[in-house]
């Protein structure tokens, strides 16, 4: 209980948890989504319409009924058809590339930034418990050293899509099927007119978004960080990262979710009824039953309960004599094999259990297997905190996982021959 006490009262708390309440007003107000749920074999099931759509049919669909063109110009059906209506195995390795793209990519993004996943935030949270705040590691250091990491993870992981479902020319060149190009076009246009206009609500949470940001990055920037003026007699610093949350969260709370001057114009028009007030008043950005009820509390149980074991294993000495045994046994690998190894253990791990709770339980240990062979605490940290993230194999490993492969669109097997990816490609990178 001490543990979970010190998370939830410090800078551990899971602020970047706040931001993911900031985008439902607006997004559940505003916009319309489409429910379509796929499955492997490729077909489309629509949730409003009650219907299955065949590959074949999605790809011969009339354009004449999306566009006001004259007769003569428009897309005929039998344009449609031959190379296209043929390719139906093209379109279902489509869909699983598509699929694993927008998981992969996740857990690719999510390693750039210190909110980006919850590894990050107890490796900052073991850090500062460990070895204080003056350790040079910050939200902009933090990037500095992630992001071209993820980049470049970014980029493999588009390779190795491409190259395994479509072959390593389609890499190069462009689609000789203008039919097919100009029909993916107006899908799109159509989908982006279906979410209709920028509002208010949506600026304003990019404004908040941009402004929390601002204020991570450039808190600690050397002489030039805003925190060197909260700071008492000893130097010590008052603000860390958990400020910036709190007040843009205040804001979210605060901030009307329409127009002040429309707001004060309809308060106007219906100044007589106090129904039609009460709902005016009532529509803040951020409104406090949304945030009850979506705010992720699972998540910081996981990240509570993930620290607590961290204290448990540290406290206990579990964690220095496992570090002790590691170092005896590994003492004779080279820093470079002790770090490959470190992310492989790591990486293996994640696959089968959650990623808070593998970082929590292997950090103490990494950081006792570092301070036992005089290695820098980062130098073997680092590695395995970003391995941590490296869930691609299983839809249990991580949510964006387990999200992709509840749409039906990609089965175990696709996500298990990822490994080919996880341990020939990625691992390398991560290890130098």
């Amino acid at each position: 209980m001490h543990s979970w006490f010190n998370f939830y009262c410090s800078e551990k708390f899971s602020i970047v948890q706040i931001m993911s309440l900031l985008c439902s007003p607006s997004k559940h107000s505003s916009s319309r989504f489409i429910r379509n749920t796929y499955n492997p074999n490729g077909n489309v099931y629509n949730a409003e319409n009650q219907m299955t759509l065949e590959p074949a049919s999605i790809l011969t669909v009339d354009l004449s009924e999306t566009t006001d063109e004259p007769p003569e110009n428009k897309l005929k059906t039998n344009e449609l058809t031959g190379d296209m209506a043929d390719s139906i195995e093209t379109v279902r390795k489509l869909n699983k590339a598509l699929s694993l793209c927008v998981c992969y990519a996740s857990t690719c993004g999510g390693i750039g930034t210190v909110t980006g996943t919850a590894p990050n935030s107890i490796f900052f949270g073991q850090v500062d418990s460990l070895f204080g705040s003056d350790t040079g590691l910050t939200f902009s250091t933090w990037m500095a050293f992630a992001c071209p990491i993820s980049v470049i993870l970014l980029l493999l992981v588009w390779c190795w899509l491409t190259v395994r479902y479509f072959g390593l020319r389609s890499c190069f060149g462009k689609s000789k099927n203008e039919n097919q190009c100009e029909f993916i076009e107006k899908i799109i246009a159509r989908e982006a007119d279906s979410l209709g206009t920028f509002n208010y609500a949506e600026g304003m949470c990019c404004v908040l978004f941009a402004l929390i940001t601002t204020l991570w990055v450039t808190r600690n920037v050397g002489e030039f960080g805003w925190g060197k003026y909260f700071k008492n007699t000893s130097g010590q610093n008052f603000v860390t990262d958990t400020q910036p949350a709190i007040l843009v969260a205040l804001l979210a709370l605060i901030l009307p979710a329409v127009n002040p001057a429309q707001l004060y114009r309809r308060q106007s028009d219906n100044r007589g009824d106090a129904t039609a007030l009460a709902n005016l008043q009532d529509q803040f950005l951020l409104p406090w039953h949304v945030a009850q009820k979506r705010c992720p509390w699972g998540v910081f149980i996981i990240l509570g309960g993930g620290y607590a074991l961290s204290d448990i294993c540290q406290n206990s000495g579990l964690s220095t004599v496992i570090g002790q045994t590691l170092s005896e046994r590994f003492g004779g690998l080279s820093t470079t094999a002790l770090i490959f190894v470190c992310c492989l253990i790591s990486a293996c791990i994640t696959e089968f259990t959650s990623n808070a709770a593998t970082v929590s339980i292997l950090l103490p240990i990494i950081f006792s297997l570092g301070s036992s062979l005089g290695l820098h605490p980062f130098l073997l940290a680092l590695p395995t905190t970003i391995g941590t993230s490296f869930a691609f194999s299983l839809p249990a490993a991580t949510p964006p996982n387990s999200i992709v492969f509840g749409k039906g669109r990609i089965s175990v097997k696709d996500m298990v021959s990822a490994f080919n990816l996880h341990v020939d490609i990625l691992l390398p990178v991560k290890s130098t």
